[in-house]
């Protein structure tokens, strides 16, 4: 067999068949050389093609590398077929291989045509070093925008401050829990739910639609709700609303932060009862009696109107105060402010100015024989006889009396008058009332006569009141 090989092979034997090499032994061995490096060579790429496609799974386009790839092998195999055809004429063979090879290869270019402006579309060596710069770019700043979140997110959840984010149309979305917390409401009961949930009814509908004016503009708010807890509660909330804008401008959501501060306004109440109010009594002090009577000077000069001014003295107050003790006087005085505001209406004004001294503010009066009547039912009130811890009392009260406009346009001189006024009553024998300009003081008879409650204002004149004579008791 080895002989029939070499024979086969011999210079003599070339072309056996044809002259188409002109007996040129050195043009057919370069033929057969260069066909059987093409051969390798193609019979290689399928092979290296199959290979990627089985460790790249992610490629788009598998199936175009394996038609490809059957391209080459039969174009490698026709090269082969014409070193074949060199000793054995097998031209059908090889016609037909070279026909299987050109629809092969019609076929991959109808593929790949179509697949070009994608191919091209896809970026470079260089370009994808710069994609995946700009991609880790981008995941770093997501990482850092991350851990913000986590850590804002953490800060919220372990703050003190009660916070709800909600939608544009006020349905809650997140509550931390100091919000639970402080409301008594569960999360589950809040999320979904408008913020109107937490409503008391109490607090102003102009504080919300300023609220929701200005948040609507795209501004933030701050300012003081009563809110009402999950078990009933009324709670002051300071209240921080802010909107949250995408980047358009436009608002997505509102961040509320708020505080309780019950115990603050409590606080507040607290010092403005002990700056204000008497502790004893609960009457306005002599400070608010002041401010009191600055704003019916007001009311009375913007409504051309009268008001008048009663200073009131409770009569040997100080020897019941001696006698049983302070505990007992104290109790006496409670008694004498309570029956003092029943005789009042609700706009007018009865404090104690201290001691056993309290004062009276008349507004919007008519005609002065208004303020005769009121303080005719004042005397009557406390002349009644008190009954404290096991004691009968009685005391009795003196009042002076001076008018706006009447007597003086100035608070000073009115509470001067007064004064002077309630000085008179009680040098003329206590239990009775004085205008400040009255001749005489009125000392009242029980019951009165009404000749005698209209009695201040008829002998009303313009003299000057006489000087004080004698103390207070």
């Amino acid at each position: 067999m080895l002989n029939d090989m070499a024979e086969l092979l011999s210079f003599s034997h070339f072309m056996p068949h044809g002259n188409c090499y002109l007996w040129l032994p050195s043009v057919l061995w370069l033929h057969v050389v260069s066909d059987g490096l093409i051969v390798l060579s193609y019979y290689s790429i399928p092979f290296a093609l199959l290979a990627l496609v089985r460790r790249r799974a992610d490629l788009q386009f598998d199936w175009m590398l394996r038609l490809f790839g059957l391209f080459i092998f039969l174009c490698g195999t026709t090269h082969l077929l014409a070193i074949w055809t060199t000793w054995v004429p097998d031209y059908w063979l090889s016609g037909l291989v070279k026909a299987v090879t050109a629809l092969a290869s019609v076929a991959t270019a109808l593929l790949a045509w179509p697949l070009v402006p994608k191919l091209v579309a896809l970026p470079s060596a260089r370009q994808l070093l710069a994609i995946n710069q700009e991609l880790a770019e981008v995941l770093e700043k997501h990482r850092a925008a991350e851990r913000e979140l986590r850590t804002l997110s953490l800060a919220m959840a372990h703050s003190s401050s009660m916070v709800i984010i909600t939608d544009t149309q006020g349905v809650i979305e997140y509550c931390n829990p100091a919000f639970c917390q402080g409301t008594g409401y569960e999360e589950r009961e809040l999320l979904g739910n408008k913020v109107s949930i937490l409503g008391s009814g109490f607090t102003d509908p102009a504080i919300y639609q300023d609220l929701w004016r200005t948040i609507s503009e795209g501004r933030a708010w701050q300012g003081e709700l009563l809110d009402r807890k999950k078990n009933g509660d009324l709670y002051w909330s300071m209240l921080y609303i802010a909107p949250v804008k995408d980047g358009d401008g436009a608002t997505t959501h509102y961040v509320a932060v708020s505080h309780d501060i019950s115990e603050l306004k409590n606080s507040e109440e607290t010092i403005r009862r002990l700056a204000f109010y008497d502790p004893l009594t609960e009457l306005p002090n002599r400070a608010l009696f002041k401010e009191r009577l600055e704003q019916a000077l007001l009311r009375a000069r913007r409504d051309n109107r009268m008001f008048a001014l009663l200073y009131i003295d409770l009569d040997r107050f100080k020897h019941i105060n001696d006698s049983l003790g302070h505990i007992v006087g104290d109790k006496l005085l409670i008694e004498v402010g309570q029956r003092l505001k029943r005789q009042l209406r609700g706009t007018d004004t009865v404090a104690r100015l201290g001691g056993d001294e309290f004062a009276v503010i008349l507004g919007d009066l008519a005609d002065p024989g208004v303020a005769a009547e009121i303080g005719h039912a004042l005397c009557g009130a406390v002349d009644s006889p008190y009954s404290i811890d096991g004691h009968t009392l009685s005391v009795s009260a003196s009042i002076g009396i001076s008018l706006y406009p009447e007597d003086h346009i100035d608070i000073e001189e009115l509470i001067r008058m007064a004064d002077n006024a309630l000085y008179r009553a009680k040098d003329a024998g206590r239990n009775q009332f004085a205008y400040y300009t009255s001749s005489e003081p009125v000392r009242l008879e029980w019951p009165a006569p009404e000749a005698g409650r209209i009695q201040p204002h008829n002998n009303r004149t313009a003299a000057p009141a006489p000087a004080k004579i004698g103390g207070r008791s």
